[in-house]
């Protein structure tokens, strides 16, 4: 097997890349919000608490053997020496690109800058990896926009072993994206807004469209993307754009909608925010078909203020976080479609959305449905959310619980399948020298000083995965002439956990048991129970490469919860009952088809397996008045025929009247694709694990490519 380690340097990118590295990451098939609460019958939400006795966790010495293990596998290399400043975002645009390629794990660089002819390369978008083959690698030179021969990549079948010079006919002003599944299909948009293709991992390209706003790569081979119909893409003008498909490779294309401000892909759903007018209020249309038919998708109204922010999703469900009316909240409310992305339910409220267009959501993807996220709590005084100094927690049940186990701010990384965690302070002035792991899930730590010269931390990196012991700290210190001397500090914990793990360091372990509930449903999400073998905290030992997760299921009765309350309906504060909403319900008679209400007020989860047990009750009596429809006695139906000959014909008139309206009003609806539109964001999250660059592995990682459009 190939392992080999690629880092692109002026100084700032780092790409590990291993052939069986995306085995790790995924999404699971259903996904739900939780939290625990220490009352009411719900377990679909619970609040996460923190141990009020505080930091517990103990600091533990290096034993003299361990600390000679450590060393003697601790390898220093000297990536580059610069004369110009630290690394600040003006260096990057000065810095000289150097290409290092390492096949043991770090321990060893060699220099290849001249596989790519010492070129130049984007500080931006320098390095890409394929989605599906990281032995495919893409790097993008860069050239002013002012030279006509256009733009210069270097491609790689082998993990940077060999790289080809590819010419370009343009100039590309964002990263190449790669088809999901055929790496060899490559699009992305020109400096002058073409739409570029190639077919053959970038040797030859094809313009598919001129004057193209964004796009994006839909199901199976369908591109979407928005052009301009008067020649130019002006942000100013965005509503004014339309909405187009081609499904081979721009031969012929298909207009799907008009009037667009933006639009987004996730989860086989199709987002559009459409513009009845220049300057009119935005709605939002999904589709779940590609583009062949749009819907209303049923939210709160929102101000321009405001905006929509999609999280996450499959091909199950949506969820959207809509921001609080005002200006600059940071907080609002977290919604969960139904299966067609049109029908959305209120799931938690207050939630935080940061000023600087991030959320801290969160898929939890070592346990299946779960979510982590984090709301605005009363309390903060002033003008603005108050920041205090972070400290780092631990939480060994899930998410359910936390205690604190260091102070102050660390990156972090979680290695050997989570039996060893690792942490370095996180300082912007200060150097470090040391590093913190754990082999107890937290409760103790050692400190290894990995190197007598203090560097200025500039990320953490490991292969994609848990599984390895290898870990690489990337930084810089000042030479004698002060100027920064790039270093990469590789530790091989593997040679001080040898003991391999057997049978007795594992315990059952029942995923979301509280203890406290019915045994028959403890434990039970999404109609399921599953049981984990997992590592004791207090075994010290190596879980190695071939360990595979071990993992039991066992299908649950069907409870309250394991339906959501339909769009118009809440539940009160503990209880499960979904009760009406009338105000929202008399807002919207899309739940209306021949007259009669399609809702019960509940619908069940997408992809929850419970079989037998809790069915909704009907109730569809208490609404048939909201669509037009009730079959009760009329009083007056004994009265004299004539004065109801005359009402008879007024209504009669009044309904041929009513039909003129909407008819031309439902016409005015299809063409501009209904109603009110607040501003919103798209946000799909990252499903891969190995970023493409040298971060650090603590930072919130998006869980797909992220698409934002955030109206100020």
């Amino acid at each position: 097997m190939n392992r080999s380690l690629l880092v692109f340097a002026s100084l700032f990118v780092l790409s590990l890349i291993r052939e069986d590295a995306l085995v790790q990451g995924k999404h699971s098939a259903r996904t739900v919000t939780f939290s625990r609460t220490a009352r009411g019958p719900s377990r679909l939400t619970r609040d996460a608490w923190t141990e009020q006795e505080g930091f517990t966790a103990c600091k533990s010495p290096l034993s003299p053997k361990e600390q000679e293990l450590l060393l003697k596998h601790t390898h220093e290399v000297i990536l580059v020496l610069s004369t110009i400043s630290a690394p600040t975002d003006s260096f990057f645009e000065r810095g000289s690109s150097r290409l290092y390629r390492s096949e043991d794990y770090g321990k060893s660089f060699h220099d290849i800058s001249h596989a790519i002819n010492n070129t130049f390369l984007n500080k931006d978008f320098g390095i890409s990896a394929g989605p599906g083959t990281p032995q495919q690698v893409i790097l993008t030179a860069s050239r002013p926009f002012t030279e006509p021969q256009g733009g210069l990549i270097f491609t790689s079948m082998d993990a940077g072993v060999t790289f080809r010079s590819v010419q370009l006919p343009f100039h590309p002003v964002q990263p190449i994206q790669f088809h999901y599944k055929d790496p060899e299909y490559l699009v992305v948009i020109s400096i002058d807004d073409g739409l570029w293709l190639s077919r053959d991992f970038g040797s030859t390209w094809s313009e598919v469209h001129e004057d193209v706003h964004t796009f994006t790569w839909g199901s199976g081979i369908n591109i979407f993307f928005s052009s301009s119909p008067k020649g130019t893409v002006e942000a100013a003008k965005r509503g004014e754009l339309i909405l187009r498909r081609t499904h081979d490779f721009g031969k012929t294309f298909e207009t799907i909608a008009k009037n667009i401000f933006s639009f987004g892909y996730i989860g086989g759903f199709l987002f559009t925010s459409i513009m009845e007018k220049l300057g009119s209020p935005r709605v939002i249309c999904v589709s779940s078909d590609q583009g062949d038919h749009f819907k209303k998708a049923q939210l709160p109204a929102a101000t321009t203020e405001q905006f929509y922010s999609v999280l996450d999703g499959d091909e199950e469900m949506i969820f959207m976080h809509v921001d609080n009316p005002g200006e600059d909240t940071y907080f609002g409310t977290l919604y969960t479609s139904d299966e067609r992305g049109i029908l959305f339910s209120k799931s938690l409220e207050r939630h935080l959305f940061g000023g600087e267009g991030k959320s801290d959501f969160t898929n939890v993807t070592s346990l299946r449905g779960v979510y982590l996220t984090n709301i605005l709590e009363e309390g903060s005084v002033g003008d603005s959310i108050s920041a205090v100094r972070p400290d780092v927690f631990v939480s060994g049940d899930g998410g359910y619980s936390w205690s604190g186990t260091l102070r102050g701010p660390h990156h972090y990384s979680i290695l050997d399948s989570g039996g060893l965690i690792l942490a370095v302070e996180a300082h912007r002035d200060r150097q470090i020298s040391s590093i913190k792991f754990s082999t107890d899930e937290g409760q103790c730590w050692k400190i290894f000083n990995f190197t007598d010269h203090p560097i200025f931390l500039a990320g953490l990196a490991s292969e994609p995965g848990t599984k390895t012991m290898n870990i690489s700290i990337f930084g810089y210190r000042p030479d004698d002439d002060d100027q920064p001397m790039w270093v990469a500090v590789t530790i091989d914990f593997g040679h001080l956990l040898t003991r391999q793990c057997n049978k007795e360091d594992y315990v059952e372990w029942l995923a979301h048991a509280d203890y406290d509930s019915d045994p028959e449903t403890d434990g039970c999400l999404l109609g399921y129970k599953e049981t984990f073998r997992r590592l004791k905290a207090t075994s010290a030992c190596r879980n190695g490469r071939g360990y595979v997760l071990s993992r039991q299921q066992s299908l649950c009765q069907c409870t309250q919860e394991d339906y959501m309350c339909d769009y118009g309906f809440y539940r009160h504060s503990n209880s499960s009952n979904c009760t009406p909403q009338f105000k929202l319900l008399n807002q919207t008679q899309d739940f209306c088809l021949n007259v009669d209400l399609q809702s019960t007020g509940y619908r069940r989860i997408p992809g929850d397996k419970c079989i037998g047990g809790f069915h909704p009750p009907k109730i569809e009596e208490a609404f048939k008045k909201l669509c037009g429809k009730d079959n009760s006695p009329s009083p007056h139906s004994e009265k004299s025929i004539g004065p109801m000959v005359v009402v008879a014909a007024c209504i009669c008139i009044g309904v041929i009247g009513l039909i003129i309206t909407s008819a031309l009003i439902i016409s005015s609806r299809r063409i501009n694709c209904r109603q009110r539109s607040p501003a919103y964001r798209f946000s799909v999250l990252q499903l891969q694990d190995d970023d493409q660059s040298a971060n650090h592995e603590s930072s919130p990682r998006p869980l797909a490519l992220v698409f934002q459009d955030l109206i100020e």
